[in-house]
């Protein structure tokens, strides 16, 4: 009863280490911000089509998601989107893909499109996450990140010690089946995302 031996430790972190969980509660929590009291832009223009947007998601404590979700504010011409959820690959950077919400019809009609986490994949350990979204239209335009203030800059600043913090990744993607593992040599997100230059918000649904 003396001798102890830690094998875990939960991560120490102000990011959402407290939600508001529950299906009556409802709520979202959107990757690439640090929980600070920012609100959702509506896009003006479509994000990039054909390109897959990485955003981080720190989990502080096992926490049980079961839904991901993304909000289109105008409906494309024809058109569909992807979004899913990767474990970081131990450096700040997607790994592992865990799941992968399938081509979903975005060209009839605006609002919140939904989809249910697989259940076995629903409980997260601690750690680092990233949500993902693409499109393979150029006119749906999206809810987005804010232009300032609480973004989550997991990469860091470049050496030069510039303006520019690193918060996420894209890479150029056919639209269709998410690649496993996440592609490699993405290109790092560090300008401030604006409703011109749009940064997808993806959320999770804590229950």
């Amino acid at each position: 009863g003396t001798n102890w031996q830690v094998t875990n430790h939960t991560p120490v972190s102000g990011h959402n280490y407290f939600m508001y969980k529950g299906s009556t509660a409802n709520r979202r929590y959107y990757a690439g911000v640090s929980g600070a009291n920012d609100t959702l832009l509506s896009s003006t223009r479509s994000p990039a089509a054909n390109t897959l947007w990485a955003l981080p998601m720190p989990v502080p404590r096992i926490t049980k998601f079961d839904i991901i979700s993304f909000n289109i504010t105008t409906a494309s011409t024809s058109g569909n989107s992807r979004a899913g959820i990767y474990y970081d690959n131990g450096n700040c950077y997607p790994g592992t893909l865990i799941f992968d919400t399938g081509s979903i019809e975005t060209s009839s009609a605006s609002g919140v499109r939904n989809t249910t986490i697989t259940s076995n994949l629903q409980v997260f350990p601690p750690g680092l996450y990233w949500l993902v979204y693409e499109q393979d239209t150029s006119t749906g335009q999206i809810r987005c990140l804010p232009a300032s203030g609480g973004t989550l800059t997991p990469l860091g600043i470049g050496s030069s010690m510039g303006l520019s913090t690193g918060y996420g990744w894209s890479v150029a993607h056919t639209f269709g089946t998410l690649p496993d593992p996440f592609t490699g040599s993405g290109t790092e997100l560090n300008a401030s995302p604006s409703v011109s230059a749009p940064i997808p918000a993806i959320a999770l649904r804590p229950i």
